[in-house]
Order: C-alpha cells, then structure tokens, then sequence
C-alpha cells in the first residue's frame, strides 16, 4: 500500500490514474509553487497545500507517483506566466515517491516518447 501525501482534496475529486515522473522546481509565482513533470508539462503546488509542498521539496530528485485533480474540477488547471510566457500548470493533488533521489543525486527518467508512464 502506497502512502500518499495529499493536498486538501478530497477523493471523489481526485484521479484514479497515476503517472511515474520527476518533479523539477520551476519557480513560485505568488502563492503557485511550479515544478515540471517528465514530458515538458508543469504542475503547481499551493501555498495552503504545507504537507504535500513540504514532501515534495524535500524529495527533490526523487522519482514520484502522482495524481492530478479531475479534468472537470475548476481547480484542474490554471494559466500563469512562466519565463516570459504563458503556461498551463495542472493542479497536484497526490504524490509519493517511488525511488529516492536527492538534489545533489538526482534520479534519472527518460522516456522514448511523449507518452507518461501510466499506472490505473
């Protein structure tokens, strides 16, 4: 049994569908914490989300197993100016980490495609 961290979200809204990925700090942006996932896109943590921010800060490096918001939910995705463009960040709401890494040593993922790993 996995030991989720979780933001203040309840089950019925959250994804059954999980994704194996990095999550690399972007930047904060007001009370939006960035990280990016494997395949290029971004993800925000909030400020009021202390448990899953603290957690994912101090894995950095780490390979995780995540959980998005559901598609439907107005909290699912946001637009914020990153790097001098605007960018789609998809709310985070599970995350554990699968293989322990660390800022200094970083765990690697590659994929041979735009296709995330995917795990139901």
């Amino acid at each position: 049994m996995l030991n989720w961290v979780k933001a203040n979200y309840s089950s019925d809204q959250v994804q059954s569908k999980a994704i194996i990925t990095t999550l690399d700090y972007c930047n904060t942006i007001g009370r939006y914490h960035v990280y990016q996932i494997i395949n290029g896109q971004y993800v925000v943590i909030f400020d009021d989300q202390r448990e899953l921010l603290n957690y994912v800060n101090l894995n950095l490096g780490s390979i995780f197993i995540v959980r998005f918001l559901h598609e439907d939910n107005n909290k699912y995705s946001y637009t914020v100016e990153l790097y001098g463009r605007e960018v789609t960040v998809l709310t985070l709401a599970r995350a554990v980490v699968l293989v322990q890494g660390s800022e200094e040593e970083p765990r690697k993922m590659y994929l041979s495609d735009e296709e995330l790993i995917t795990i139901e």
